[in-house]
């Protein structure tokens, strides 16, 4: 089976991009962009359909605020779109890393 883990810093939330997420949304942002990223980890080539509605579903949050939160994360490029899809560079990078890391173990 495979893991589902994936690696973050520990300092996270003092990521300057995080501090301005969360000055615009709070913790409660905070808390959303790490469910993201775990949809993200889950999903296929780490990306999942970029629709607000089936994500506010999953997340059980209003699609509106979730649109401000996803909106805002975009701009601040620590999450990205492309062809309707939504996805993170940043943990693409880290599951590249972490995979040939297990394949040369």
């Amino acid at each position: 089976m495979k893991s589902l883990y994936f690696p973050h810093d520990a300092n996270a939330h003092e990521n300057i991009l995080i501090i301005e997420l969360r000055m615009c949304f709070g913790w409660e942002a905070y808390g959303i962009f790490w469910a993201i990223l775990e949809i993200l980890r889950t999903a296929e080539n780490y990306r999942t359909a970029y629709n607000i509605n089936i994500l506010a579903y999953k997340l059980h949050i209003d699609s509106k605020k979730l649109d401000d939160i996803v909106s805002k994360c975009v701009e601040l490029d620590i999450l990205q779109t492309d062809d309707n899809m939504l996805f993170c560079n940043e943990l693409i990078e880290r599951m590249k890393r972490l995979e040939s890391k297990s394949f040369n173990a």
